[in-house]
């Protein structure tokens, strides 16, 4: 607070709304995961293998299995080609 003061005294707004609007990001990685290793699994996403049946044994039958990221999802227009053009016609996570 005593530096927004002197910045406000040294007429410095542009130092200000610098200081304030900049949000901190981390770089690290995530230590902890909200997934318990012990009660979820990996998701398959693999299509071939999503289409076999699973043994009896395999730890997915009684398990949870952890959500898969938008990246993972196994759509059929999933394509570099499209994923681009969905890029290109996107502005900053906005239609343009």
């Amino acid at each position: 607070m005593k530096l927004l003061v002197k910045l406000l005294e040294n007429k410095c707004y542009l130092c200000i709304f610098g200081i304030t609007s900049r949000r901190m990001l981390s770089q690290s990685v995530a230590v902890c995961s909200k997934y318990d290793p012990r009660v979820f699994r990996e998701p398959i996403v693999d299509l071939e293998q999503l289409n076999q049946p699973l043994d009896q044994e395999d730890d997915r039958r009684y398990c949870f299995i952890k959500a898969m990221t938008s990246v993972q999802t196994p759509v059929f227009y999933r394509n570099a080609v499209i994923d681009r053009l969905i890029n290109v016609c996107m502005l900053c996570g906005m239609k343009g």
